[in-house]
């Protein structure tokens, strides 16, 4: 028996929430995969799997990335919902929200989706 641990459908729920945080960071903050990667030491490819949910994320890989962009680790496995809308309330009022970074949080959304509708298959793709 190896030493991985099953994929099952909770493994499956986390993996989604680190890659859309990652995601979210990634574009709120203006960085490109490849920024990431090399933040967490891996190559792009690996990064972009994290972000696919075909590879898992290592805790060490995390906190690497955490540490170079300065963002909070509990960041990283909140609700990326409320991640998101925290954003939008803390940098812009009410009144802004619908001019200054709707092209930010709806390719943040975007990219949501599609993992949303990919995940499953990605996640389990290497069994």
């Amino acid at each position: 028996m190896s030493g991985r641990s099953k994929k099952d459908k909770r493994s499956l729920e986390i993996a989604k929430k680190i890659a859309k945080n990652l995601i979210a960071h990634r574009l709120w903050y203006s960085h490109t995969q490849t920024d990431l990667g090399k933040a967490m030491g891996v190559t792009f490819q690996q990064y972009q799997k994290l972000e696919k949910c075909t590879n898992r994320a290592y805790a060490e890989h995390l906190v690497r990335i955490c540490e170079q962009f300065d963002w909070s680790i509990h960041t990283i496995f909140s609700d990326p919902d409320k991640v998101l809308n925290a954003w939008m309330r803390k940098e812009y009022p009410e009144s802004m929200r619908a001019s200054v970074r709707p092209n930010k949080f709806y390719a943040i959304k975007k990219k949501w989706n599609k993992l949303d509708e990919d995940a499953e298959k990605n996640y389990l793709r290497k069994e």
